[in-house]
């Protein structure tokens, strides 16, 4: 069997989590969406923290004013 060939992205970044690191950097507030213990959570939040070693992503609610650390098969979406 042949494996599909990765199709380059047409905006040029090559890593996945290159938008990730631009959020820490520019400390920017994003919303995500995420799946945590069966129930869809979306909040605003900024990006403390991204392991790429063990896929964990930490944040920091703006609202509740915690720090929750996140798998990264957890999070549905960034906007």
């Amino acid at each position: 069997q042949t494996q599909p060939k990765p199709v380059p992205q047409a905006s040029g970044h090559t890593d996945p989590f290159d938008q990730i690191r631009q959020y820490i950097q520019s400390n920017q507030l994003v919303r995500i969406r995420a799946n945590r213990h069966g129930k869809q959570v979306s909040m605003p939040c900024r990006i403390l923290n991204f392991d790429e070693a063990v896929k964990t992503i930490s944040i920091y609610h703006v609202d509740e004013k915690q720090v929750y650390t996140f798998k990264l098969n957890e999070i549905d979406e960034f906007h």
